[in-house]
């Protein structure tokens, strides 16, 4: 049943209403078209070895659980100056649910109940809403966040999983396909062998590289929100805090993209200054990786081929010493702004002459 692919749109042909097999998912990961608003918002979720269905849909919802609360208020219109420290904001949020699920196919009573848990920044009680609400309900708030029209799920398994935990896999996804309205793509090496699914082969990216994926536990990945930092970087969220406090910060933008070239994919970038077209990245663990730094630096060339500087952390260096960090970045934007004053100043010498 597998079919290959030689185009580019790869979303007409990955099915949207059930689970299907993908020889390689990386080639979903390395697609450049992931950043353009026609394609779904792909979370990774590596799925540990479970006893049950059940559990294993338990423990993928805790996760799209904790991503939708990370992302609070981004799926909320009119929650964002709301922090919940006085019981009008508690009621005006509240207001705010009934009224988004009163024009759209939200459930009130759970959107605010999760939006609660947000501000509260606590989960909601368990046993309250049924897992197929659950699932529906976590699915449509987190494609309102990323403003996609629909949520796929890249699910991976230990590669050593037997026989039995694959079936239990498989099941899971195809449970939560049908409660959940979302797409789920389960790579080739989680279910060797099972073979009911319609399988998918995709193009091989010219580069592959992956995260390592955790053990003993199922754990999601999500990409971050354009104009935030991202819900699920510590480090991220951390550098904002202390950017909010420094009037030169000014004109920041998080998580945005760029295009050096129309004969060029998109470029997202962790954090933009336009005005002193400066970049600051904060890199993870994975940017360790040999083709993942070999990639980094293509890019940050093509960056700085367009006139932007580039000045790259890791996380290590923003959680540990943000101070530091704060500094280096205010002289390096500091200094990229006086030089494109001059670019401009001398530019406009050069037109009134």
């Amino acid at each position: 049943m597998a079919g290959a692919l030689d185009g580019s749109d790869m979303w007409a042909v990955l099915q949207r209403d059930r689970v299907v097999r993908l020889e390689s998912g990386e080639a979903v990961l390395a697609s450049p078209d992931l950043l353009l608003g026609h394609a779904p918002a792909v979370l990774t979720c590596h799925v540990a070895t479970g006893g049950s269905v059940a559990a294993i849909v338990d423990d993928i919802l805790d996760e799209l659980e904790t991503a939708a609360l990370r992302m609070f208020p981004a799926w909320l219109p009119g929650a964002d100056a709301m922090d919940g420290r006085s019981s009008l904001e508690i009621g005006a949020v509240r207001i705010l649910a009934r009224k988004l699920a009163a024009n759209s196919h939200h459930f009130g009573p759970f959107v605010a109940a999760l939006a609660r848990a947000a501000q509260a920044t606590t989960r909601p009680e368990p046993g309250i809403f049924a897992r197929e609400t659950r699932a529906a309900g976590l699915i449509r708030i987190l494609a309102d966040s990323y403003q996609r029209p629909y949520v796929a799920l890249l699910v991976s398994a230990p590669q050593d999983s037997g026989a039995r935990h694959q079936e239990l896999l498989v099941a899971a996804c195809e449970w939560l396909a049908d409660h959940g309205t979302v797409a789920v793509w389960i790579t080739g090496d989680s279910i060797r062998e099972t073979d009911r699914l319609p399988t998918v082969a995709l193009p091989t990216p010219a580069t592959r590289f992956s995260a390592p994926s955790p053990a003993g536990e199922t754990r999601l990945r999500y990409p971050a929100l354009a104009g935030r930092p991202h819900p699920g970087s510590e480090a991220e969220q951390k550098l904002e805090v202390a950017l909010e406090a420094c009037e030169w910060a000014h004109g920041r933008q998080w998580n945005t993209t760029y295009h050096t070239s129309p004969l060029r994919p998109l470029i997202r970038v962790d954090l933009m200054w336009p005005d002193a077209r400066c970049i600051v990245e904060v890199d993870g663990d994975d940017h360790r990786l040999r083709e993942k730094y070999a990639a980094d630096r293509s890019r940050d060339v093509r960056l700085q081929l367009d006139g932007f500087g580039v000045l790259r952390f890791t996380n290590e260096q923003v959680l540990d010493d943000v101070a530091t960090v704060l500094v280096a970045i205010e002289q390096y934007v500091s200094s990229r702004r006086r030089d494109q004053e001059m670019i401009r100043s001398t530019a406009m010498k050069g037109v009134a002459q």
